[in-house]
């Protein structure tokens, strides 16, 4: 797409979006929650929290996203954070999850998704979908003995962000400020914004949701 200076703007996959900033941070910060267990980024773009969980140590990891070249983006980002060759499979799939069923999200632990709630049809998908991933019976238990969704949002229009109550038992885990300087100026229209990170842990013991 042209942007009013002539120029090209650049694809929704090519900024580091404050929410998957957030995402990643909180992964870094607590590498429990990935470690050994398998990953799902949705709506990964670029790769910023699929690379921090890769990092952390996460089993494996699959970044998501529903435009093929974010998968070129995320692969080259991951070579050039030397992740290409390491411990952790990488992954990418350009499937629209949002339209699929459920059961697609089986294999992985852990279900993450940053800024995906930045207009208005778009936030209450995502929430929805999110929300029923957590919920989810027939889940596979891996390490951890459950399943945990994570959820990274800057509140770009409080309308329709997430609040208490989005998903059962969603929890505001963290909360970062953000320089968005270093990101992009086509996506912030300040300084700095505040990321929430949410989570959702789903328990699982012999079948039982604990």
């Amino acid at each position: 797409a042209a942007s009013r200076g002539g120029g090209l703007c650049p694809p929704y996959w090519a900024v580091p979006w404050v929410g998957g900033q957030g995402v990643a941070r909180y992964i870094l910060d607590n590498p429990e929650v990935v470690r050994g267990r398998s990953v799902l980024d949705v709506g990964s773009g670029c790769g910023v929290a699929a690379l921090a969980a890769a990092r952390a140590g996460a089993a494996r990891v699959c970044a998501n996203d529903i435009d093929p070249l974010a998968a070129v983006a995320f692969l080259a980002n991951a070579d050039a954070c030397g992740l290409s060759n390491g411990p952790c499979e990488l992954e990418t799939s350009h499937e629209d999850l949002l339209r699929a069923p459920i059961s697609r999200t089986r294999a992985y632990d852990v279900v993450m998704a940053g800024d995906v709630c930045f207009v208005k049809g778009l936030a209450e998908a995502f929430q929805s979908w999110l929300s029923a991933v957590a919920e989810d019976d027939g889940c596979v238990v891996g390490a951890g003995g459950g399943r945990t969704v994570l959820l990274g949002d800057p509140a770009r229009q409080t309308r329709w962000a997430p609040t208490a109550g989005w998903a059962v038992g969603a929890e505001r885990a963290a909360a970062y400020e953000v320089v968005t300087a270093a990101t992009s100026a086509l996506t912030e229209g300040a300084p700095i914004r505040k990321t929430t990170v949410w989570r959702v842990d789903r328990r699982v013991a012999s079948g039982v949701r604990v």
